[in-house]
């Protein structure tokens, strides 16, 4: 094997170990076993090996958490960098978590360790480090991720990926905006240099740093002046979409977005021409009220806009688009099962109504208790939510999901335990709801 990727999975031994653990499969008591004999071998590749398998484990079962955890913990002090890169990895996407670390001395210690993760990008221990920080809202991490915003490059990806689905967990990290998402109360510290970067960096940066601030909300008020001249550019709608989250604070961007509104942009792609006749009146309403606005949303929804956004901007407006009601009802039989989700809360938000909507959205729940895993469900678990209480029917479904062992998730690594933890979060939430009702 290259010495280059000795460096980053270990060596024949690392690849041993791992391959053993791979082929217990299902056999959770002895994969666990397997981590704990060799954790804390002599051999570095050994102990590199016991890791990988932990993070594997972990990433698909719960119960070995309280064994395993103590054991990444001590290897994120190892003396071999692969060891240290996947238990730092395994416990920041774990961090606050029912089972994880919810303590960052881990984290701290390791801000300053270069090893870097893969031979393909510079990403190094330190900066998973500063991502587990973050997660637990530690402020310990925002002078060094102040320091990446403001580097070459901004240290992390800047494209939020769906799906990392592949054998084996792997030390892929978030997109930047998802990093510091957690830091909305930290935004004061850290505008400065995203406010830089709207206006010097690359295309890919501002569409990131947008998605970021519209993730902080309100908080992002000072950034306004920054995002008013990336309207009409590459990072047009999540310059749109950073506004409308704004919300009032934003009223400086009012004029522009009805401009565009009624005379748009020349040079947008034209997926981005399509859903800003969405967008704008959308955004325009979001920050200055403007009821005629609200309800040009679901014309346009209805006109041509791309029907995997626009029932958002539909569902956001509620009731103003209350003259959509009758075509949203017939898509709730639609064969897509993104379109029927989206329309099943759209009409809730429009209506009031759970009833039709609720129903639509309950028969992507029963997959998920035999394993059948589709963001589409997700996504009609966040809806259930926030519609209220569950029906009898379901209600054993949801008990499946929380007393399952197994980790319920679409994607690997991270959102491994990220899904999951959401899931999870989902029903205990629909089920609290109709206990209290």
């Amino acid at each position: 094997m290259p010495d280059d990727l000795v460096a980053t999975y270990g060596g024949m031994p690392a690849r041993l170990v791992t391959w053993i653990g791979a082929h217990l499969e299902d056999e959770v008591p002895a994969r666990t076993r397997l981590c704990l004999a060799f954790g804390g071998d002599r051999d570095a590749d050994r102990r590199i090996g016991a890791v990988r398998n932990a993070a594997d484990l972990l990433s698909a079962w719960r119960s070995p958490a309280g064994r395993l955890v103590p054991l990444l913990a001590e290897r994120t002090a190892d003396g071999g960098g692969p060891a240290r890169a996947y238990a730092t990895h395994v416990l920041a996407a774990m961090a606050g978590g029912p089972d994880g670390a919810r303590d960052g001395e881990v984290f701290a210690a390791r801000l300053d360790d270069p090893h870097r993760l893969a031979r393909h990008n510079e990403q190094t221990v330190a900066d998973v480090a500063a991502w587990g920080l973050a997660r637990l809202g530690d402020a310990r991490c925002v002078p060094y991720l102040a320091e990446r915003l403001a580097a070459p490059n901004l240290g992390y990806g800047t494209a939020v990926v769906g799906g990392t689905g592949g054998a084996g967990y792997s030390t892929w990290l978030p997109a930047a905006q998802q990093v510091l998402e957690p830091l909305r109360d930290h935004a004061g510290v850290l505008l400065p240099v995203v406010r830089e970067r709207l206006r010097n960096g690359t295309a890919s940066d501002q569409r990131a740093l947008a998605d970021l601030l519209e993730r902080w909300g309100s908080a992002s008020s000072p950034a306004v002046p920054e995002l008013i001249p990336l309207l009409g550019t590459q990072a047009h709608i999540a310059a749109v979409n950073a506004l409308a989250a704004i919300g009032p604070a934003a009223a400086e961007a009012a004029p522009v977005l009805e401009e565009m509104w009624h005379r748009p942009p020349e040079g947008l792609p034209e997926w981005s021409r399509r859903q800003s006749a969405c967008a704008l009146p959308w955004a325009l309403w979001k920050i200055a009220g403007d009821a005629a606005a609200a309800r040009a949303v679901a014309d346009a929804a209805f006109a041509g806009a791309p029907r995997d956004v626009a029932w958002g901007y539909v569902a956001d407006v509620g009731g103003h688009a209350d003259t959509c009601t009758g075509r949203l009802r017939t898509l709730l039989d639609h064969r897509d099962d993104w379109t029927r989700v989206r329309a099943a809360h759209a009409l809730f938000r429009v209506t009031g109504d759970p009833s039709g909507a609720s129903e639509t959205l309950y028969h992507e729940i029963y997959p998920i208790t035999r394993g059948e895993y589709l963001p589409v469900r997700w996504a009609a678990a966040r809806h259930l939510a926030e519609i209220g209480p569950a029906p009898e029917p379901v209600h054993w479904a949801l008990r499946d999901i929380l007393d399952s062992d197994r980790r319920h998730h679409v994607n690997t690594g991270w959102q491994a335990f990220a899904e999951d933890r959401e899931l999870r979060d989902l029903a205990a939430r629909l089920l609290a709801d109709t206990e209290n009702h």
